[in-house]
């Protein structure tokens, strides 16, 4: 009973360590905006942040990287190999962030993994939802907010 107990508290003291926040929604609907502000209001140190730590995961970042790596402004001429290859490093970055802080001192402070992309997909959200289940005892919870038909309408509200 005590090692069951043992391994209900190492896996809560996991889980209040690390948060995934992935944010999708329409091109221009304003995700990386508020991903920067998070970043950037979390990471102010002012001693009052739930997290010590605030990691953010962009899509469109990585594509630009992983294209100027390759010298190709339009990322490579293969369009669609180019988009799964950043698919596949979103996922590789998630998932070392996840291991990184597995495998940290159970004092370690807590972290925000915020990933910024379309995720237009379902089976994208998959993909991260199972990296995330890979390496923590995972909760799940959903949060829909609003936005206007088109991203020509968010932009003309601003």
């Amino acid at each position: 009973n005590s090692k069951h107990q043992m391994t209900a508290d190492g896996l809560q003291s996991q889980h209040n360590r690390v948060s995934v926040l992935l944010l999708c929604g329409l091109p221009g609907s304003g995700k990386s905006t508020l991903a920067k502000t998070l970043v950037t209001q979390l990471s102010s140190k002012d001693g009052d942040d739930p997290y010590d730590a605030v990691e953010w995961i962009c899509y469109d970042a990585i594509a630009t990287e992983l294209a100027e790596l390759q010298g190709d402004d339009t990322h490579t001429p293969d369009l669609l190999q180019a988009w799964r290859d950043t698919r596949k490093e979103t996922l590789v970055r998630l998932d070392a962030l996840l291991e990184a802080n597995a495998n940290a001192n159970a004092k370690c402070n807590r972290t925000l993994i915020i990933l910024d992309d379309n995720f237009h997909l379902r089976s994208m959200r998959r993909q991260v939802f199972q990296t995330c289940q890979k390496r923590l005892a995972l909760t799940s919870t959903s949060t829909s907010t609003p936005t206007p038909a088109s991203a020509n309408d968010c932009k003309s509200n601003m």
